[in-house]
């Protein structure tokens, strides 16, 4: 007796374990077979991005004139994808498994990266890099978690010494000897002294 069952494999089962169960009907026999599943599929690009800088206006950047930036293009495929960079209509490089390019711009630039395997085909996106102030929207900016260590390190320099003279004045708030209480006391014991020596003299001449 031959038993056949179909099981649909999707990218999602590679790398997973997957069991077929044999039970026959009205018997107590069981058996059971594990493998594990090798899916290969083509590429997906997930995303294309400046690393360290948000998109303005869609899928484009804006940056000063002359900046070296490293654009980062995430592909799902198995095996890993070779991705191929091109400005415009003229190739820049190959890299992989690393989908990664890192270039320098001096002209406004149609930056697109081209995803294979040799399972399906071949996945492309695009964005814009956008040079100088010939565009109608502002700068890329820098997320809070790509700033540099030096900004970091800085700011937190600046807190401290704003703490630190924060707790210095009321410091010298609470000190009985500093600020105009202690000089009012000061003087009032001074006072208090030179009433006593002519106390003391006036007791003398008489």
């Amino acid at each position: 007796m031959v038993v056949q069952g179909n099981f649909t494999v999707t990218p999602d089962h590679n790398g997973r374990n997957v069991s077929c169960i044999l039970a026959l009907k009205n018997e107590a026999f069981v058996t059971s077979e594990k493998k594990l599943i090798k899916v290969n599929y083509g590429p997906t690009i997930l995303n294309v991005t400046v690393v360290g800088f948000e998109r303005k206006n869609g899928n484009s950047y804006k940056f000063p004139n002359n900046i070296t930036l490293t654009i980062q293009c995430i592909v799902d495929s198995n095996p890993p994808s070779k991705c191929t960079w091109y400005n415009w209509d003229t190739k820049l490089t190959e890299v992989s498994p690393n989908c990664n390019l890192m270039t320098s711009f001096n002209s406004t630039s149609s930056i697109s990266c081209h995803a294979s395997n040799g399972f399906g085909s071949t996945a492309v996106e695009t964005i814009h890099i956008m040079l100088g102030s010939n565009s109608n929207f502002p700068f890329s900016t820098i997320p809070v978690q790509y700033r540099s260590t030096n900004l970091q390190e800085k700011q937190t320099t600046q807190l401290k010494t704003i703490t630190t003279k924060t707790t210095e004045t009321q410091a010298g708030k609470n000190d009985p000897q500093s600020g105009p209480l202690h000089a009012l006391l000061i003087g009032f014991m001074v006072l208090i002294s030179i009433v006593i020596v002519v106390l003391v003299v006036a007791c003398m001449r008489k």
